[in-house]
C-alpha cells in the first residue's frame, strides 16, 4: 500500500493556509485531506492509524497531502479559549508525527509575530471575544517574558525542533511576508518540493485567502459580542450566547459580509489595532529567536517586520 500522506501542512495558523490549501485543490494530481485530528492529542485520542490512512487515496498518480495549520498551535489558552503555541506541546506533536510517518514531508508557513497576533485577534472576535486588542495581547503573551507560556512563535526552536526529528530535505519552511512578494515563485517551490510535473497554479476567479476583518470591522465585532457573548468558543466550540445561537452565527456573518465588500474600503486595516508601543514589545520578546532565524535563512527579515 501507498503510506499516506507524503505531505503534511502543519501550520501556522494565519499563514496563508487558505492560499496553499487552494492550490492543493486546484491540482488534479493532489488528494487532500484537511484537519484529520490525528496528530492533534485532544481532538482524536481514539483515532486509529488504520482510521487514519483511510482518509487518503491509494492511487499511485497521486499525492496525498494533509493540511492542518493547527499542528502548530496544539493547546488551548484556558482564559481566551484560542488555540495556543507552546514548544513542549509542539515537540510531543512531532515526536507523534514522527512515529506513524517518518519519512514525511512538512510543510511550514510563518509569519512575523506582531502581525500574527493581530490575526488571531481578529479570529478571537469572530469566535466571540470581546477584550480590546491590548487586553488579548497581554493575556496571550502573559505580562512579562516569563509567563508567555501560550505564545511560544520562537520560529527558530520550533524548526530545531523539527530537524532533530526529521532529515532537512524533507522540511519547507516558508516565510509568509516573501510568499506575498512573489506567489508565482512560491507556487514554483511548492511544486518542486511535491515533485509535481505541473506546477502548482490558483484556479480562476478562486478566492485564495481570507482577510482578517478591517478595524471598523474588529470595533463594531468587539461591541456587539459585549452584549450578546456570554463566553467566546473554547477551543473551536459554539460561544455561549444570550441570543440564540443561529441568531448569533447569522449576526456574525452579516458583519463579516458588510466588512469584507464596504467597511474595507474605508475604513483602516486591522494593524491599526497594533500600537508602536505594543509591537516594540512583542518584536522585542522574539528578537533573539529572530535574530537566528534570519541567520538560518539567510537573508534580512528587518523589511518583513521581524525587528522593531
Amino acid at each position: 500500500m501507498k503510506p499516506p500522506p507524503e505531505i503534511l501542512h502543519i501550520g501556522f495558523s494565519k499563514c496563508a493556509s487558505t492560499y496553499l490549501r487552494a492550490l492543493f485543490r486546484a491540482h488534479p494530481k493532489i488528494h487532500l485531506v484537511f484537519k484529520s485530528g490525528f496528530f492533534t492529542p485532544f481532538l482524536a485520542k481514539d483515532m486509529t492509524f488504520t482510521t487514519y490512512q483511510s482518509f487518503f487515496t491509494e492511487d499511485d498518480d497521486k499525492v496525498n497531502i494533509e493540511s492542518d495549520e493547527h499542528l502548530t498551535l496544539p493547546g488551548i489558552h484556558p482564559e481566551l479559549g484560542v488555540r495556543t503555541t507552546n514548544l513542549h506541546q509542539f515537540a510531543e506533536v512531532a515526536d507523534k508525527i514522527r512515529t506513524f510517518l517518518p519519512d514525511v514531508k512538512i510543510i511550514m508557513v510563518i509569519r512575523n509575530q506582531a502581525s500574527l497576533i493581530v490575526s488571531r485577534y481578529s479570529e478571537f472576535l469572530i469566535t466571540g471575544g470581546s477584550l480590546t486588542f491590548d487586553e488579548f495581547a497581554s493575556i496571550l503573551m502573559g505580562d512579562d517574558d516569563s509567563n508567555n507560556l501560550y505564545y511560544q512563535n520562537y520560529y527558530f526552536d520550533i524548526i530545531r525542533i523539527l530537524e532533530k526529528r526529521f532529515q532537512r530535505a524533507n522540511l519547507l519552511i516558508l516565510i509568509q511576508e516573501a510568499m506575498r512578494e512573489d506567489t508565482k515563485q512560491t507556487a514554483s517551490t511548492l511544486s518542486r518540493f511535491l515533485a509535481l510535473d505541473d506546477e502548482l497554479a490558483l484556479k480562476t476567479g478562486l478566492r485564495s485567502e481570507r482577510r482578517s476583518l478591517s478595524f471598523a470591522g474588529m470595533t463594531f465585532l468587539c461591541f456587539l459580542n459585549k452584549r450578546l457573548v456570554v463566553r467566546p468558543s473554547i477551543g473551536g466550540a459554539p460561544p455561549t450566547t444570550r441570543v440564540p445561537l443561529f441568531v448569533y452565527q447569522n449576526v456574525g456573518r452579516v458583519v463579516r459580509a458588510l466588512d469584507y465588500y464596504l467597511l474595507t474600503h474605508f475604513s483602516p486595516g486591522s494593524s491599526k489595532v497594533l500600537t508602536e508601543k505594543r509591537r516594540n514589545a512583542i518584536l522585542a520578546h522574539f528578537r533573539a529567536d529572530n535574530l537566528k532565524l534570519q541567520e538560518y535563512f539567510g537573508r534580512s527579515l528587518r523589511e518583513m517586520g521581524y525587528f522593531q
